[in-house]
């Protein structure tokens, strides 16, 4: 029989999972698609009363730049005050980047991977 305690991952994991959303400025319908699964099944993950298989963990810490760990509460949630506000090296993102890496993410990929290029061939440019 499953106890309340049972329940405290599940219930910490669609906390997590909807604060990162948020945090990121994506919609419940964005992330499912990246997920490949239904509005409805995603809204069941950040109610906690469903989890994603291993695929849609990883995605999920792919996405939001987190550990699995930490989106299984295993790490502290500290972590998630920093998750999406630094780069490597740990140099803070201006409000400008972060308002650029939002609007990123709700791109489809092959939107995303024609800018990479066009931004590429930019900074090429200005090498010259």
């Amino acid at each position: 029989m499953k106890t309340a305690r049972d329940s405290e991952p599940m219930v910490l994991f669609g906390t997590r999972l909807r604060a990162l959303r948020k945090q990121h400025g994506l919609t419940q319908l964005v992330v499912a698609e990246r997920l490949c699964v239904d509005r409805t099944t995603y809204n069941k993950y950040e109610a906690g009363r469903v989890s994603p298989d291993q695929r849609g963990l990883l995605t999920l810490s792919e996405m939001f730049s987190v550990t699995v760990d930490f989106l299984l509460g295993r790490e502290p949630e500290t972590t998630l005050a920093v998750a999406g506000a630094q780069v490597e090296g740990g140099t803070l993102l201006s409000d400008q980047e972060k308002v650029l890496l939002q609007n990123f993410r709700q791109m489809p990929p092959e939107d995303q991977q024609a800018l990479v290029e066009r931004i590429q061939k930019e900074a090429h440019h200005l090498e010259e």
